[in-house]
């Protein structure tokens, strides 16, 4: 999840609904909810509040108990504020929250802004599992793998506090005197330094554990709750001494009268300036150069699990073939099941007609026990999804074994490591665990995709292909044709 106090951030956008649809204090109360499960972590509501189900049996009462207490607490708390500060939050004492409807729903839409916020950045989210590229692992920090979700965190957390500190600034400005607010240098280097505060705070939390870890958060949080203070003070007193105070002068243009459509209406609008395109060039630029060359290593994945079957798909080469022997002794599986529909003409002789069956006679040539190894084909009018049909064959033959199968690992080749995993997923279903192991291509270096011919085309081919699998691929009715 990102910094809890950047979560409101999320809200922020719905702010022109309210008070009329939605309440304002509703939604930010909801957007911090599901974090105070983890103070009932040992009843391990933590796991139900950030949850969908969560967000009703969780977010709500307890979104309405917050509510409550802010109401009942929020004047003394702005008695207890500086003047230029009670000046400006006390007409918003006598303020209603809304419709008892209007406040349920923000609450709801609070958690759920929460909850999709999480899901991109907790490694067990549900988002982070479905793209997989958020898995990728790009480092390690005191022994803690880096992945992208990670990074995805710390960069959330500092935009979202960025953010809160410049709207809130801007908001207390104007509604002082109602006169806009120009920020000079400083302001925004003492807001950027808070929101940055965030990320070496969220690396001690990661980092750390126990007791001590607990208290030193703790006590940095309150250290910067008082520097976001004493900062937002500043602010307030810096544009009434230099002057930066201009009533009447609006945010907006007032528009050309004389200029009239009935179709389209003229708006003032943001556009980047030539630093923002650069930044933004350099970044697309960096990031571009970062997936490609991590591409090699996200396609050509090895992610095996507990498992008591090794499935070998048929198709790859025979030098792979005694690292699929070492792989059976290492992992202790119970049996080797070959996959793979027909074989070309080229390779199949009279006795073989399909992958499956090549792969079986070139492993027990090879020493391996017959007793231990079998055959699954998919039928051989199967020529489309071939990946998807050798994992539903997987699937059937496991249905009909007669021993209890938790887990098993694919044992595929190169660039199409991935791809084989999400398909055999797909085919075999939730029930069983499904890992992968991917032998090396020996003709290029997958580090170095791009530098070879053969690596640059298959990896461009399989990252197209993986694409299509995880966005496209919708299986037929012929794929469910099995031996």
């Amino acid at each position: 999840m990102p910094f809890p106090f950047a979560h409101p951030a999320a809200v922020l956008p719905l702010r022109r609904f309210c008070p009329r649809l939605l309440s304002f204090p509703a939604l930010v109360a909801g957007s911090l909810c599901p974090d105070l499960g983890y103070a009932f972590r040992w009843l391990e509501l933590d796991k139900l509040a950030h949850g969908f189900l969560g967000s009703f049996v969780f977010c709500l009462p307890v979104g309405l108990l917050v509510l409550h207490l802010f109401v009942r607490s929020r004047v003394w708390l702005v008695r207890r504020l500086p003047y230029s500060s009670q000046a400006v939050l006390w007409p918003l004492c006598g303020l209603r929250l809304g419709s008892p409807g209007g406040v349920l729903f923000s609450l709801l839409v609070g958690a759920w802004t929460h909850l999709l916020l999480d899901s991109f950045t907790n490694q067990r989210g549900e988002a982070a599992v479905f793209f997989d590229v958020l898995q990728l692992a790009i480092g390690s920090v005191a022994g803690h793998e880096v992945r992208i979700c990670h990074c995805l965190w710390y960069g959330l957390s500092f935009a979202g506090v960025a953010w809160l500190l410049l709207t809130y600034e801007k908001w207390m400005v104007r509604s002082s005197t109602g006169a806009v607010w120009r920020p000079v240098r400083r302001d925004v280097a003492n807001v950027l330094l808070l929101a940055g505060l965030v990320v070496p705070m969220g690396a001690l939390h990661h980092l750390t554990h126990g007791s001590t870890g607990a208290l030193l958060v703790a006590g940095l949080s309150v250290g910067w709750g008082w520097a976001v203070v004493t900062t937002l003070r500043g602010v307030l007193a810096g544009a009434r001494e230099k002057g930066r105070w201009e009533p009447g002068d609006g945010d907006e243009p007032v528009p050309d009268e004389g200029v009239r459509h009935p179709w389209f209406v003229r708006k003032a609008c943001w556009v980047p300036t030539r630093r923002c395109w650069i930044v933004l060039v350099l970044s697309l630029f960096g990031g571009s150069v970062l997936v490609l060359r991590s591409m090699g290593r996200f396609l050509a994945v090895t992610e095996p699990v507990a498992a008591e079957v090794l499935v070998v798909e048929g198709w790859i080469p025979d030098y792979a073939m005694p690292g699929v022997m070492a792989e059976f002794q290492r992992g202790g599986y119970r049996l080797l099941v070959a996959s793979g529909g027909e074989a070309s003409e080229w390779w199949s002789v009279e006795r073989y007609k399909t992958w499956a069956e090549i792969t079986v006679a070139t492993l027990v040539a090879m020493g391996f026990d017959t007793n231990r190894i079998v055959a699954a084909p998919p039928d051989r009018g199967a020529v489309r999804d071939r990946t998807y049909s050798s994992g539903l064959a997987v699937k059937h033959w496991l249905q009909g074994a007669s021993n209890t199968v938790h887990g098993v690992n694919v044992y595929s080749f190169g660039a199409h490591a991935r791809r084989s995993r999400l398909l055999f997923r797909k085919a075999i279903g939730a029930s069983i665990r499904v890992g992968i192991i991917a032998h090396p291509d020996e003709t290029y270096d997958s580090s170095e995709w791009w530098a070879n011919a053969d690596g640059f085309t298959e990896t461009l081919c399989e990252g197209l292909a993986y694409l299509y699998a995880r966005v496209l691929f919708e299986p037929g009715p012929e794929d469910h044709k099995v031996n």
